[in-house]
C-alpha cells in the first residue's frame, strides 16, 4: 500500500462525496470506517480510560476487492490486494488519486509518503528446518542459552540509499495454516518524511525511490534456496 499524508487541506463534508464522484467508475464500492483511540490515564490524582472517535475515513473499492482507495482529512491511501500485479500496473493509480485529492482539497504540503509491502512467505517443512537456509537475517541464539528459539519477531530500523528515506523491517513467524509448511511475515515499510509543496511528480518520484529500496532489501533478504522456491511457484 501507499500512504500520503498532507497538511493544510481545505476540507468540508462535501469533499468525500466529490472525490467519490470522480472515481466511482473504477471504485464503485464505498464504506465508511470509524477509528477509535483509547487513552489511559494513571496518576495519583486520577485513573481512568477515555475512548474517543476520530473523523471517519471513507474506503472506496473495486467490485472484485483487488484494489482500495482510502480517504480522510490530510490522508490518502491506495491499497493493492490479491491478485498482486507488477508495481508498474498499480503505480499510476497513486499519482491519479493524489492529483484528484489536490484538486479538491488543495493541500499546502505533503508531510510524508510511505510505501509498504506485507509479504507472507510459506516454506515447505521437511526434516530439520534451518532459517539460515532461506533467509539472510534471522534470530541468532548463542549455544550458551540453548541455541534454539520458538516463534519470534524482529524489528529493524535502517537508513536507505535514498536521502530522506528510512526503512522499517519487521520479520516474524506467522500462524501456521498448513502442518506441512512454516509461514513467515516480512513487512517492509519505506517512508520519506521531509515535507515538500504538493507535486504529483514529486510524490511519484519518492514512491519510486521507496519501491527500489524495498525491492533491493527483499532480494538481499532471501537466499538462493528461497528464490528458487519463488521461481517454482510462479505461474
Amino acid at each position: 500500500m501507499c500512504e500520503i499524508y498532507f497538511s493544510g487541506s481545505r476540507w468540508d463534508p462535501a469533499t468525500q462525496g466529490q472525490f467519490y464522484e470522480r472515481i466511482k467508475s473504477d471504485f464503485p464500492v464505498r464504506q465508511q470506517i470509524s477509528e477509535f483511540f483509547a487513552e489511559f490515564n494513571i496518576s495519583e490524582q486520577e485513573r481512568g480510560t477515555r475512548v474517543s472517535e476520530s473523523k471517519a475515513r471513507m474506503r472506496y473499492g473495486r467490485t472484485d476487492g483487488s484494489r482500495l482507495v482510502q480517504l480522510a482529512p490530510n490522508l490518502l491511501v491506495v491499497n493493492q490486494l490479491q491478485p498482486y500485479p507488477h508495481f508498474g500496473d498499480w503505480r499510476p493509480v497513486i499519482g491519479a488519486m493524489a492529483a484528484i485529492y489536490a484538486e479538491l482539497a488543495v493541500p499546502k504540503t505533503v508531510q510524508r509518503v510511505g510505501l509498504r509491502y506485507i509479504n507472507e512467505i510459506a516454506v515447505p517443512l521437511a526434516g530439520e528446518f534451518k532459517l539460515e537456509e532461506y533467509f539472510t537475517v534471522y534470530p541468532n541464539i548463542p549455544e550458551s542459552v540453548g541455541g534454539k528459539h520458538g516463534p519470534y519477531m524482529l524489528r529493524l530500523e535502517m537508513p536507505t540509499a535514498h536521502e530522506g528515506h528510512s526503512l522499517v523491517i519487521t520479520f516474524a513467524m506467522g500462524p501456521r495454516k498448513d502442518p506441512e509448511k512454516l509461514v513467515f511475515t516480512l513487512d517492509l515499510y519505506d517512508t520519506f518524511a521531509q515535507p515538500f509543496p504538493f507535486s504529483t511528480a514529486e510524490i511519484e518520484r519518492r514512491v519510486d525511490e521507496s519501491h527500489a529500496e524495498i525491492e533491493r532489501v527483499f532480494g538481499n533478504f532471501s537466499t538462493q534456496k528461497l528464490k528458487a522456491l519463488f521461481d517454482k511457484e510462479s505461474p
